[in-house]
């Protein structure tokens, strides 16, 4: 009897170090996850900001951001299509807006949210302040749809240290559907009963 409770002891140690060492492998294994997902998040957030910055900077929004309204008209063209085309290069992207110095939709690729006023966001009052961004994901006012917006500061002056104490003269912002975040986070299995 002293024999097999000292088998039955030494079964239970065995098992107890099975189950710690199949909880660090677990552990190791969700923390791994975790970084390989923080590090794609964070290149797709540098990745977008840096194109919309590059879209900022593009000659057909700061010409048309700083003429006077009456003059927009033979630069509206190619304006919008530069919008158009970036527009079509994500499918995640829904609309692209130039936002005056005051917050108000000059022109974009959805016509409703042209004359929209966006001066209380907090992505366009980062973004007016010199800094290319993107939004927590929200509500759009507009259509009720889950958005997040990427935005950056328009200047006039394409000089390099232009936004160092130059003032935005306005502010490209996109409508970007949140799903290009959510599918990393989606396809990134954690365990078998979830993510």
């Amino acid at each position: 009897a002293g024999g097999a409770l000292a088998i039955a002891g030494l079964f239970y140690d065995l098992s107890w170090v099975n189950r710690r060492e199949i909880e660090r492998f677990q552990t190791d294994h969700l923390s791994s996850y975790a970084q390989e997902l923080a590090r794609g998040l964070d290149a797709l957030v540098r990745d977008e900001t840096a194109r919309i910055t590059n879209l900022s900077r593009s000659r057909s929004v700061r010409e048309f951001i700083a003429v006077r309204p009456g003059q927009r008209s033979a630069l509206f063209t190619p304006t919008l299509d530069d919008f158009t085309n970036f527009v079509d290069s994500n499918p995640f992207y829904r609309a692209v807006l130039l936002l005056d110095r005051n917050g108000e939709a000059l022109i974009s690729t959805e016509g409703s949210y042209v004359g929209q006023h966006f001066a209380e966001s907090v992505f366009f009052q980062q973004a007016i302040q010199g800094q290319a961004t993107m939004s927590d994901p929200g509500i759009s006012t507009l259509d009720r749809q889950p958005v997040i917006w990427l935005a950056a500061p328009v200047f006039v002056q394409r000089a390099p240290q232009a936004g160092a104490g130059a003032a935005a003269a306005g502010v490209v912002a996109v409508a970007l559907a949140p799903d290009e975040i959510w599918q990393p986070v989606e396809r990134l299995k954690v365990g078998q009963q979830g993510y």
